[in-house]
């Protein structure tokens, strides 16, 4: 699970420079994570395939963490 996660964290930093260079920020990159977050039921412990679903991302790194990075990168490239 690890090494999955560093994978992501990487995605998330390549998409986030290229949207920042493209001009287009990452606040769609974000909105993107948090409609993403909230689309997860309570009831998700309770029903089997929304639990599966629930692991899956259980391999990926926390939602807000990743947006957290996200934004420090945004922070970051308006300093330069």
């Amino acid at each position: 699970m690890s090494y999955s996660r560093d994978m992501e964290t990487e995605a998330d930093a390549f998409a986030a420079h290229a949207l920042i260079d493209e001009g287009i920020g990452v606040e769609p990159f974000v909105q993107a994570f948090e409609k993403l977050e909230s689309t997860e039921p309570p009831e998700a412990q309770q029903n089997n395939k929304l639990k599966q679903m629930s692991d899956w991302f259980a391999s990926h790194p926390d939602t807000q963490e990743r947006i957290k990075q996200i934004r420090q990168i945004a922070a970051e490239s308006q300093k330069k």
